[in-house]
């Protein structure tokens, strides 16, 4: 597998440069890209892409990569990521006619490319929102090479003086009015990014254009929501000085009909459970961007886990969920939509967040989890739901528990997802009692 490839070349590398222990030792290492494609057999843009923190191999868990000039790396001791937060309202964002019209952009079944939700953000007049830069237009796009500029960045023990040089920087869309925004775009949901994402375009576009304010954008694509967060870093020569100015999620405007989850528990019957392995998989934010990854022609395995940045064992089993809960089937060689999937990527944000709770309620142990949670107005305990996933599926030793996170999880965002319309409202996030 992909990722396996990496960290087993990392692994060479290490065993060769001592990379582990000098790391512990809070010392920084520079490599050659040569250096990397020798040692790692691989090429070195594949062996220091790592976009999140999960991303990166077992020898750099604790480190960041960062180039320094075209052709050189620095591994620094520390964390040089970002959590992202995530917001508990959206705004809703209503297509005119003109813009539904457009039949280039998927408005149905959503961007197979960052370039199109970034086009489609633009279209929609979201950008131009969040922004609030009314003379904004698109001006930057693609690679170009950095000049130079130095920054500091934080270590456990020290501070590092990094200077950068010939760097290629890409920048997915940019737009220029009042300001410089710059936008990272991403397919899927994130929990953290690499802050060299935003930080190297960042000190690119304010040493070419020093007379305007520059800004920068992250913004994802997940199940019909554009998720955007702008940031500042002051000062500018600190690396670490990332600082969240503006977050809002948009969701362009659905007209179904919003029903309450004890309606939806109500009007569906208990099946029997699939014949499919239990999910393992307690993002279920990403059991829904695989399957539109799927749904815009992504399929097999090892295209996925690089489109969402993941691993091929997370990809499989976020598939393996999917096909659980009736979206995918399995083909010899990758995935496809079932009748269920293909009507799910066709569908707006309210049509999607029904279907899952029409799915997890007839389903045996998230039907019993959810009809305790609108009752009692809280969620049993991992042992309660460990004991109903025994009892359901033949599943001994710790695998019930393990997989109690998972339906807990999954229990937990279709609340959040319908907290607005639930009849008994539910209590705080943890868990409570055993039902």
């Amino acid at each position: 597998m992909a990722k396996s490839q990496t960290s087993q070349a990392w692994a060479r590398i290490g065993a060769i440069h001592h990379i582990e222990e000098r790391l512990a030792n809070g010392e920084s290492i520079s490599l050659s890209a040569q250096e990397i494609k020798e040692l790692g057999g691989r090429e070195p843009r594949l062996m220091t892409k790592f976009d999140t923190r999960a991303s990166r191999p077992p020898l750099l868990s604790s480190a960041t990569v960062l180039p320094v000039t075209n052709g050189s790396y620095v591994i620094l001791p520390g964390d040089g990521y970002h959590d992202l937060i995530e917001l508990t309202s959206t705004t809703r964002w209503p297509l005119v006619k003109s813009v539904a019209a457009l039949r280039t952009l998927p408005w149905t079944t959503g961007p197979c490319s960052e370039s199109q939700a970034l086009d489609m953000a633009l279209a929609a007049g979201i950008l131009g929102d969040f922004l609030d830069d009314p003379h904004a237009r698109l001006t930057v796009r693609g690679r170009r090479r950095a000049p130079r500029f130095d920054f500091e960045f934080h270590c456990p023990a020290s501070v590092e003086q990094v200077v950068v040089e010939g760097v290629q920087v890409e920048v997915d869309s940019g737009l220029e009015g009042d300001g410089i925004h710059l936008i990272e775009g991403k397919l899927g949901s994130r929990d953290d990014f690499h802050v060299r994402q935003l930080y190297y375009p960042l000190r690119m576009w304010q040493r070419e254009v020093p007379e305007k304010k520059v800004s920068t954008v992250f913004m994802t694509w997940s199940n019909r929501r554009f998720e955007l967060r702008m940031f500042s870093f002051e000062p500018a020569n600190r690396y670490h000085a990332i600082k969240l100015v503006k977050a809002v999620d948009y969701v362009i405007e659905d007209e179904s009909e919003v029903v309450s989850l004890a309606q939806i528990l109500n009007s569906t019957e208990l099946e029997d459970l699939p014949k499919a392995p239990f999910p393992q998989a307690d993002d279920i934010r990403k059991v829904i961007d695989i399957v539109d990854a799927v749904g815009s022609g992504t399929q097999d395995r090892t295209g996925i886990a690089d489109k969402w940045n993941i691993d091929e064992r997370q990809a499989d089993y976020y598939g393996n969920a999917a096909i659980f809960l009736g979206l995918l089937l399995r083909t010899p060689r990758a995935f496809a939509l079932s009748s269920f999937g293909s009507e799910f990527v066709r569908g707006g944000l309210t049509e999607r967040m029904i279907f899952l709770a029409r799915r997890m309620t007839s389903l045996p142990v998230f039907r019993t989890v959810l009809e305790h949670a609108v009752v009692q107005s809280a969620l049993p305990d991992h042992a309660r739901v460990a004991e109903l996933i025994a009892r359901s599926t033949g599943l001994t030793g710790a695998t019930p528990l393990r997989r109690a996170s998972t339906v807990i999880a999954w229990a937990r965002w279709m609340i959040d997802a319908f907290a607005e319309h639930l009849q008994v409202p539910i209590g705080g996030q943890g868990d409570h009692g055993d039902g």
